[in-house]
């Protein structure tokens, strides 16, 4: 093919070059990585290639280990019945039932959050509060936020 038809745009040139060289371009996932990354990468596949299959197999456990591992130690405290003792007590102390009150979630958790690092206690995630909260009866309404329905917060977290 002749440059002009490649300046055109009807043909594009890194392949025409690739052809020119002899070689077929392999098809692109890597368009946008940068120059060093692919050599990086082409490194990556040719060790993966050479490192037999038991050696791919125990690296893949050590990296599924490592996850697992890592998931773990991420992990927040897990809810036991103490914990949910402990959860109904706060309710009891510092959450009032007022029809027609709402709270919004985020105040909600801050306050059971300052509440529990004031007693030197471990809060749970705000996740698993809200849980809980669905679980133990209480409604929820989504808007622009999230509010919670029906209550409205006691006195001051410490």
């Amino acid at each position: 093919m002749s440059k002009r038809l490649s300046a055109l745009g009807a043909v594009p040139r890194a392949p025409l070059q690739a052809a020119e060289r002899g070689k077929l371009p392999k098809p692109s996932r890597t368009a946008g990585l940068s120059r060093r990354s692919r050599g990086e990468l082409e490194f990556l596949r040719s060790a993966w290639s050479a490192a037999g299959a038991a050696a791919r197999q125990k690296f893949l456990a050590e990296l599924i280990g490592s996850i697992s591992r890592t998931a773990k130690q991420h992990s927040t405290l897990s809810f036991t019945p103490e914990h949910e003792g402990a959860f109904k007590s706060y309710l009891k102390a510092h959450v009032v039932a007022s029809p027609g009150s709402r709270v919004q979630s985020s105040v909600f958790y801050e306050h059971y959050r300052g509440i529990c690092l004031g007693h030197g206690d471990e809060p749970i995630s705000h996740t698993q509060f809200s849980r809980t909260l669905k679980r133990l009866g209480y409604q929820k309404f989504h808007s622009n936020t999230v509010w919670w329905l029906g209550v409205r917060l006691s006195g001051d977290a410490k």
